[in-house]
């Protein structure tokens, strides 16, 4: 219901992200959405390439800033050319964690979550 796939069954039917309605203009409120991914990233990527990967997706114009900021944030940076299935549990996490917050606004000023 989120992403405007189906409607509610109930209710008045309008949702809003980011005061974006999901009925009238679908993409721009999607564009808001983060990406959590529901398995590990075991792709044959690096940490920085997940990233840089999702940041295109997203079409997140500052990407390289975007990420080297998220990969302090989440505490990546000793592992950022680590691939992705090499990493422990926990930072498997911690990547998840950053493919869900590319673009977002606070990440684009390169400010730390610490």
């Amino acid at each position: 219901m989120l992403r405007g796939e189906i409607r509610p069954d109930r209710g008045h039917g309008e949702m809003y992200i980011e005061n974006i309605s999901i009925a009238n203009d679908r993409d721009v409120a999607r564009s808001h959405l983060g990406v959590c991914p529901q398995n590990d990233a075991l792709d044959q990527m690096t940490v920085v390439e997940h990233l840089r990967f999702y940041a295109g997706v997203r079409g997140v114009k500052n990407a390289n800033q975007n990420v080297q900021a998220l990969v302090r944030a989440v505490g990546l940076a000793p592992f950022a050319g680590r691939m992705g299935n090499k990493l422990s549990g926990g930072n498997k996490r911690k990547l998840s964690l950053a493919i869900a917050l590319i673009g977002k606004r606070y990440f684009s000023r390169g400010l730390n979550m610490y």
